[in-house]
């Protein structure tokens, strides 16, 4: 009885506050593509409309630590106001001209950069996998706060009601002119990351799909897949969908938390749904993309892009502008008529793994690679209009290496077996059960 009316009290509560939060904007400027997932909730989606196709020049730039070997860019770009912001595993975060390529400014965070920058206001957030989450003039990279993190994670941070959302260690609120801490929740959401919708916070954690209040950081909710979430939710039209490791994407009501429908693939879904009108669009690491019902769960249409059913295959979300799905998937980046999942254009990058997200914006696609490209591509043709590369000073691994698979999460467990630690438990069974033979025979 005592925890039905805790129970209560926190959904009351979170109903006022939701009331009185002004409603998350779904769509910015059109021209600007500001954080991953394009906005707050997570759509995938602008409304941007496509402009004639550019001339493709083939510029190439090197940016970041002067070195001589390539550096992963995993992180997805964000482009507002004719600039590219993006981070690279060399630990820098770039700013760079959306026309040309060019370096503008470069700021070093101190740790591999897997997550994307939210830009909001004239400031670029984003989080390295360790050390601190910076805030940073968007024109100058000069830092204006930083947050010391215990450890770090590939989340992205999301921005709205004049707060910054971050998962990783811990799930953080901060303010975000002055870099307060308002409240934190622990957690460890990996590479999930918070989608903000109607007052509150929605972030995948473990092998379940959670919801606070954003205001005061109170559990509201929490659903439990079958296996690790990965997948960032979209939250559209009070309903919440999400990929998960147990082969699915969920549908789920925003406010309760309850299963609407679920669509099964043939593989892991850690790519993150776009939600346009009626319809989803989400890849599977069994190599398609689909396309599903919103209200249902039905499949419209799926396209194959590889054959191959290979974890992390596809953990690139989908990006929809003016009719068109884009989506990267091994070494490839694609574009798939969003009505039919013909395709209409695929570009061949120079190395093995595409697990950025693409972002849209005035006609161009901007995504990074694992070979430490940054590529900017003409949205009607797939053309490279330029690229620019992240290089660094560390050699890279052995051919044939690809991205760290993230260790087995199970019950929100994380379990590693390693032989050191099968040596450690067997030493201690044996020590257990000789302490218990000498008893028996004194």
């Amino acid at each position: 009885m005592k925890k039905r009316v805790i129970l209560l009290l926190v959904l009351s509560l979170a109903s006022f506050i939701a009331a009185t939060l002004p409603p998350v904007q779904a769509v910015s400027s059109g021209d600007n593509w500001p954080m991953f997932r394009h906005d707050p909730t997570h759509t995938g989606y602008s409304n941007q409309t496509s402009s004639t196709p550019f001339a493709t020049t083939n510029s190439t730039h090197s940016s970041g630590v002067k070195g001589i070997y390539p550096s992963e860019v995993i992180s997805s770009p964000a482009v507002v106001d004719g600039y590219v912001f993006v981070g690279a595993n060399n630990g820098n975060i770039y700013c760079l001209d959306a026309r040309t390529g060019e370096e503008k400014w470069s700021y070093a965070t101190g740790g591999e950069i897997e997550a994307s920058p939210a830009v909001a206001d004239g400031r670029v957030f984003v989080g390295p996998s360790y050390g601190v989450f910076c805030c940073l003039d968007a024109s100058t990279g000069n830092e204006i706060w930083s947050f010391t993190k215990k450890t770090g994670i590939a989340s992205s941070p999301a921005v709205a009601y004049g707060c910054v959302f971050h998962a990783g260690d811990d799930l953080y609120c901060f303010n975000a002119s002055t870099g307060d801490l308002l409240w934190s929740q622990p957690c460890w959401a990996d590479w999930s990351s918070p989608a903000i919708a109607d007052g509150c916070l929605y972030v995948g954690i473990g092998v379940a799909i959670y919801c606070f209040d954003a205001s005061t950081g109170a559990r509201v909710w929490n659903y439990s897949t079958e296996w690790s979430v990965h997948s960032s939710p979209a939250v559209v039209n009070g309903r919440l969908y999400v990929g998960s490791g147990d082969n699915n994407l969920y549908c789920l009501n925003a406010s309760s938390g309850e299963k609407i429908w679920s669509f099964p693939t043939e593989y892991l879904v850690g790519s993150s749904p776009a939600v346009v009108g009626n319809c989803v669009f989400v890849g599977s690491d069994d190599g398609r993309l689909y396309c599903l019902d919103a209200l249902t769960g039905a499949k419209i249409w799926s396209s194959t892009m590889t054959n191959e059913k290979l974890a992390l295959s596809m953990i690139s979300s989908p990006s929809v502008v003016d009719g068109r799905v884009f989506i990267g998937s091994l070494p490839n980046v694609y574009c798939f008529n969003a009505s039919t999942g013909d395709q209409i254009w695929c570009f061949p990058t120079a190395g093995r793994w595409v697990l950025s997200s693409p972002a849209v914006a005035d006609s161009r696609v901007y995504v990074g690679s694992e070979e430490g490209e940054i590529y900017c591509l003409d949205a009607f043709t797939g053309g490279k209009i330029w690229n620019c590369t992240a290089t660094t000073d560390l050699e890279p691994p052995p051919s044939g290496h690809g991205p760290t698979t993230p260790p087995i999460q199970k019950h929100d467990f994380i379990y590693v077996l390693t032989a050191a630690t099968l040596a450690i438990v067997s030493g201690m069974a044996l020590l257990v059960y000789f302490k218990k033979r000498k008893r028996e025979t004194m």
